[in-house]
């Protein structure tokens, strides 16, 4: 497979912006959490990039900003008639803002803006509280003992 330079251009484009994007926002969160230590949970600059960046999808970020501060990222996979909502970090101060809520309705209209026909919210974990609001979007179908159920 021989690549186009102007294919490989973009490429590299792509992943200097990404990785911008990571650097400029775990800054902005480290300065307002210096006190906090890593959890299991946290990734570093590389698990980023092989889980978000390197990706065989055509991904994209959407950027929220507040007050001119990069407020949340929301790092997408389109498809031929989707979206796949693949991860959503965001300032923890605005833990109680719903920025995830406010994600997937700006989700819905870039999938309505271009006539997509679904939205992926992700994976969903019934006991999580942390993804409890994804099921408040209805329809929505669930992957349940290898059968797909619709709610809503």
């Amino acid at each position: 497979m021989q690549i186009q330079p102007a294919k490989a251009a973009r490429l590299i484009c792509d992943i200097i912006h990404q990785l911008c994007f990571y650097l400029i926002f775990t800054s902005q969160i480290a300065k307002k959490n210096v006190t906090l230590a890593k959890k299991a949970t946290d990734i570093d600059m590389e698990e980023y990039v092989w889980g978000f960046v390197r990706s065989c999808f055509e991904s994209f970020e959407i950027t929220y900003w507040l007050e001119g501060q990069l407020a949340c990222v929301a790092v997408c996979d389109l498809g031929r008639n989707s979206v796949s909502a693949v991860y959503t970090f965001f300032d923890p101060e605005l833990r109680s803002a719903s920025v995830g809520t406010y994600s997937i309705l700006k989700q819905i209209e870039f999938c309505q803006r271009r006539n997509l026909k679904f939205l992926y919210l992700g994976y969903y974990v019934a006991e999580s509280p942390h993804m409890k609001y994804k099921s408040r979007f209805k329809p929505n179908q669930r992957l349940i003992d290898g059968q797909w159920k619709t709610f809503g």
